[in-house]
């Protein structure tokens, strides 16, 4: 739905030769996007560790069963998604006019630095994980 408003959009943009955007029309344009984004990163993230349980411990796996952990990475993934596409409007300056329809030109320091602490997180959850799992060696 997301990839079809902002294409919707960039049609209707090069049909009336409209080259300069406004940084609110953009992210606005952008925003089921980004919750589209947001949520699928924190799904492939539940993925990867329900596929890892699986292979690591089966004989746990298959005794927990449970739709709770399914419905609390929607629950996260959905949530994070819209408030990342709310808080994303926040400080954005429209005096300075964009030519490129999109989130990276039209985001504020703020939120990009947000927005790296929001992937950082995930890549340093995924590595202790890792690592807490792996059986260290003996060294006799």
């Amino acid at each position: 739905i997301g990839t079809l408003v902002r294409a919707t959009y960039a049609v209707y943009a090069n049909a009336n030769n409209i080259t300069v955007f406004a940084k609110t029309t953009c992210l606005k344009m952008n925003s089921l996007q980004t919750v589209g984004a947001c949520a699928s990163q924190v799904i492939l993230v539940a993925i990867a560790f329900d596929r890892f349980m699986a292979v690591f411990r089966p004989l746990a796996y298959s005794k927990n069963n449970s739709r709770l952990f399914f419905y609390a990475v929607a629950v996260v993934g959905i949530s994070m998604g819209l408030l990342f596409a709310v808080i994303v409007h926040i400080g954005v300056d429209d005096s300075v006019p964009i030519t490129v329809c999109s989130v990276g030109p039209a985001m504020t320091r703020a939120m990009i630095q947000i927005n790296i602490a929001w992937s950082g997180t995930f890549l340093f959850l995924l590595f202790c994980k890792f690592i807490s799992m792996r059986p260290f060696p003996n060294f006799h």
